[in-house]
């Protein structure tokens, strides 16, 4: 994912966060841009959810660790259509190592690496 985001102009090294109260799988920072994101095998609904909450709860508690624009990430091997749809309409960026389930572009807004067909 690193990869990608240096392909957009993105230099940033994401790790997972621990905090007392949540752990996020995917998290880093960068000028004005922060990342937040969830990896799984197998990606449901469930997790869009969880990773929405998790933003909420930073939102909230922990503003000083988010950046004026915000990228939720799922990063997964499969995918259920459901949880593509979801994403597709809440501006979450889901992919794989070899294509993208959603673009980038979005509520949140990056520029598509390259021409995004679910923007025409």
């Amino acid at each position: 994912m690193a990869y990608r985001l240096r392909q957009m102009g993105y230099e940033i090294r994401l790790t997972r966060l621990q905090l007392p109260e949540l752990e996020i799988d995917l998290y880093g920072t960068t000028g004005d841009l922060c990342v937040i994101g969830g990896c799984s095998v197998h990606a449901t609904p469930r997790l869009l959810e969880e990773l929405k909450r998790k933003y909420e709860f930073l939102r909230k508690a922990r503003p000083d660790m988010l950046r004026p624009r915000v990228l939720l990430v799922i990063y997964a091997s499969l995918t259920l259509p459901k949880l593509v749809e979801a994403a597709e309409r809440e501006g979450v960026w889901v992919l794989k190592a070899t294509e993208d389930y959603t673009c980038p572009h979005g509520p949140r807004g990056l520029a598509c690496p390259a021409p995004c067909a679910r923007r025409a």
